[in-house]
């Protein structure tokens, strides 16, 4: 079986973002402007998750949207149905749509998106498939259509740490398809992808270092198992003395009440075809 087609670690891992990636509303509406969605366009909320992302669209009141949801959970899916239910979208006359879609193997239809926004969804495709995602991406937006990419986007001295911490926690909170298939990449990485796929005005558009607390983890990744939590803890105080002292500034890591504290750098990336 395709590991990137069989059921997930998406459909056991029920966590808002918000919380324990620590987003911001102003990063979600920095987002918005960025997006410059005009009356009428139709949008793809690529790998959509609960629907954070649509949900701010949908905060935002632009009438006539064709809004598209799609996610290759549909356990994720269905978080989003019940999110989005008591938005009042249908006053502006906005459409919402949901679809289980793997965007490696699409069955949306080429030349049909204004917009194309991916948050957190680049790394948790296998390397060997992120040439074809961008592809595809490319595809399914019209002439002038545009890409918005919300990532980790790493320096190639942090990428390895950084890969080093996250892929502890899933293999300790059970992820196996996250192990297998999560690659983050790099700034020059992701514009050497979108280069590749034939996008142009590529540009970093907004950058946030989100600060990551430990010990908000504990009941949506660690089902609430201390011993698991401690762990990982543990383990990231052996990774960091031996970091540079220009690494170690750029975590700017802590040791706090409530756990550990460090910053992981996040880009919002934009381009158009």
């Amino acid at each position: 079986m395709d590991e990137f087609n069989e059921k997930t670690s998406f459909d056991k891992r029920i966590v808002r973002y918000e919380h324990i990636h620590n987003v911001k509303q102003e990063y979600f509406q920095e987002l918005i402007k960025l997006l410059h969605l005009k009356d009428g366009d139709k949008v793809l909320d690529l790998g959509c998750g609960y629907g954070s992302i649509s949900r701010e669209i949908l905060k935002a009141q632009i009438p006539n949207l064709n809004l598209v949801l799609t996610d290759n959970s549909s356990v994720q899916l269905e978080r989003a149905k019940a999110e989005l239910k008591d938005y009042d979208f249908k006053e502006k006359k906005t459409t919402l749509t949901y679809l289980n879609d793997n965007i490696v193997n699409t069955n949306l239809e080429s030349n049909s998106f204004n917009c194309i926004i991916a948050k957190m969804v680049l790394h948790e495709i296998p390397k060997e498939k992120q040439p074809i995602t961008l592809s595809n991406i490319y595809n399914l937006l019209k002439d002038n259509g545009k890409v918005v990419i919300w990532d980790l986007f790493l320096d190639e001295e942090l990428k390895p740490v950084i890969s080093k911490i996250i892929m502890k926690k899933d293999s300790l909170a059970g992820y196996d398809t996250f192990i297998r298939n999560r690659n983050f990449l790099t700034k020059n990485k992701i514009f050497d992808l979108l280069n590749g796929a034939g996008f142009k005005n590529i540009k970093i558009s907004y950058s946030m270092k989100t600060r990551i607390y430990t010990d908000r983890r504990l009941e949506m990744e660690f089902k609430g198992d201390v011993k698991k939590l401690n762990d990982w803890k543990e383990y990231i105080r052996n990774i960091i003395p031996a970091l540079s002292k220009e690494n170690k500034a750029k975590l700017d890591f802590k040791e706090i009440d409530s756990g550990l504290s460090f910053l992981f750098p996040k880009k919002i990336i934009t381009a158009h075809k």
